[in-house]
């Protein structure tokens, strides 16, 4: 072959090697394509099982304080995400619970210089406050902490669940407990309250001393029969029996059958349209009984009690207890339906344990708000159809 022709081929060679490197840089270029499409599944992948699981991711800069958070912002927080991405540092140690910040302020600066950190803490969202669990990675550079990554999951649901099943386990004891020991102590007091009447009746004329001890004795009785009836009230099994029920007759009935202070004035504002509720009455006067009880244990100096009754939903009926008594200190609200939780000398802490028991029974719900020196507001919510356990009765 010539010169001539050599020349002659070498533009068809390069040709070829440009096409053949197209055909490379395009097939590159598809490959690219497909692994930002994989990766940009996988993005949504991970943030819908983030969003699924109520959790925030975040990325704190130790520099700026600033934070950037994404996942299930608005489902935990109510937030929008433009809202919350303005939360720095500072606000976010803020928002952490009073009870809870120390400690959690200090495992922050250690996860700076650990690879890894865990941590628990109640945290104020826009709904209030929620449990979160977080895990965060230190990255570092030259050895020094540059930022926190890390996930934070609610975990407020698990911890409640948590903390009923322990509180359930736990009546389960005191109440079989309670059980044994009130049929235990039912005897001997029959005789003693026995042995008592014969006594007085034996006695034509006491003298003054005499008359006293036997008093005394007749009113240690009936408060030591209160005590067991309140154990034997604690024992377990007793689940309601349900009926057709008008709660605002109930709560009328507690009022004549109990005694009130001469110093105390109840105010009814009950709504004359509340639907008749699947319950056991009984228990409800139980329930009800209970609180005013409590109520009137508040207020030694007198005061008012309001007792409301409306219908919030179709499906359920509120009652609320609302008394200008002593309050309750916060650090005791959460243990006020503990079972033997009592601040006072001649309780024994079973009163609010079982109505709390009760409403439980019936699928409803009791909370406590409370201010010292303002007074306390108990409200219940029942179910109107009655939603109780399957060994419950229902007619």
């Amino acid at each position: 072959m010539t010169e001539k022709d050599k020349s002659k081929g070498q533009p068809q060679k390069e040709l070829t090697k440009l096409r053949r490197r197209i055909a490379e840089l395009e097939k590159l270029e598809t490959e690219h394509r497909k692994l930002e499409e994989t990766l940009q599944r996988s993005e949504k992948q991970a943030s819908a099982t983030i969003e699924a699981a109520r959790a925030l991711t975040f990325s704190y800069d130790i520099a700026t304080g600033k934070i950037d958070w994404g996942g299930a912002i608005e489902k935990i927080t109510g937030y929008t995400k433009e809202a919350f991405a303005k939360i720095d540092i500072k606000e976010w140690a803020e928002r952490i619970h009073p009870d809870d910040r120390d400690e959690i302020l200090s495992i922050l600066q250690k996860a700076m210089q650990k690879d890894r950190a865990t941590a628990e803490y109640r945290f104020r969202t826009k709904k209030g406050y929620v449990i979160l669990s977080s895990i965060s990675l230190s990255e570092k550079e030259n050895g020094k902490p540059i930022r926190l990554v890390g996930i934070m999951q609610d975990i407020t649901k698990q911890k409640e669940m948590q903390e009923r099943l322990a509180r359930s386990e736990k009546l389960a004891v005191l109440g079989q407990l309670a059980g044994g020991v009130s049929h235990e102590l039912r005897n001997p007091l029959g005789s003693i309250k026995t042995s008592a009447y014969f006594l007085k009746m034996a006695i034509e004329k006491p003298g003054p001393e005499i008359k006293k001890t036997l008093d005394l004795l007749d009113k240690e009785v009936r408060t030591s029969e209160k005590i067991i009836n309140s154990l034997f009230d604690f024992a377990p099994n007793r689940l309601p029996i349900l009926k057709k029920a008008n709660v605002n007759n109930i709560i009328l009935q507690t009022q004549s059958r109990n005694s009130r202070p001469k110093n105390i004035n109840i105010v009814n504002q009950l709504d004359k349209k509340l639907p008749h509720i699947h319950a056991d009455p009984d228990q409800l006067f139980q329930i009800f009984s209970n609180i005013i009880f409590n109520a009137f244990q508040a207020m030694p100096e007198g005061g008012r009690l309001i007792i409301k009754s409306k219908v919030p939903s179709p499906r359920w009926v509120d009652v609320s207890f609302i008394d200008t008594g002593e309050g309750i200190p916060k650090e005791n609200i959460c243990k006020l339906f503990e079972p033997l939780f009592t601040t006072k000398a001649k309780g024994i802490g079973l009163g609010l344990a079982i109505t709390k028991t009760l409403v439980d029974g019936h699928g409803g719900t009791i909370e406590v708000e409370s201010e010292v020196g303002k007074g306390s507001t108990f409200s219940v919510r029942l179910p109107i159809s009655g939603e109780v356990e399957e060994k419950g009765e229902q007619k």
